[in-house]
């Protein structure tokens, strides 16, 4: 058993490692005029995927913990199609019969408002 403890945690550390290093090839400067714009862009893009990668994580183990079920996913159950269909449904609507708010924190609640209610 600890065996496999001490390979499990070697994994983790490899995978680790092999982010790290991607991410720092990913943020790797070049000889362009708009390095710093460049650098900027591409940092804050890699804290989005960071980001997308710890709450999809997380996410997935506190529904598994609540559905006391391993295999099952968000996913799975059609959560993410439902999301992209309320903001085609939304889209739709916006576009012929709302006015654009133009402000995507507005827009995000109000989608949320139409997928819980």
């Amino acid at each position: 058993m600890n065996k496999m403890k001490s390979q499990t945690r070697n994994r983790l550390l490899l995978l680790l490692l092999l982010a790290s290093l991607s991410g720092l090839l990913y943020l790797m400067p070049m000889e362009y005029p708009l390095t710093g714009f460049i650098m900027k862009l591409r940092s804050q893009k890699l804290l989005a995927y960071l980001l997308v990668a710890i709450a999809g994580g997380l996410a997935t183990i506190s529904f598994q913990t609540i559905t006391e079920n391993r295999f099952l996913t968000p996913s799975i159950l059609g959560m993410e199609s439902l999301y992209v269909f309320m903001q085609t449904i939304y889209l739709f609507f916006a576009s012929k019969f709302i006015c654009n708010t133009g402000h995507p924190l507005l827009e995000f609640i109000l989608v949320l408002l139409i997928q819980c209610g």
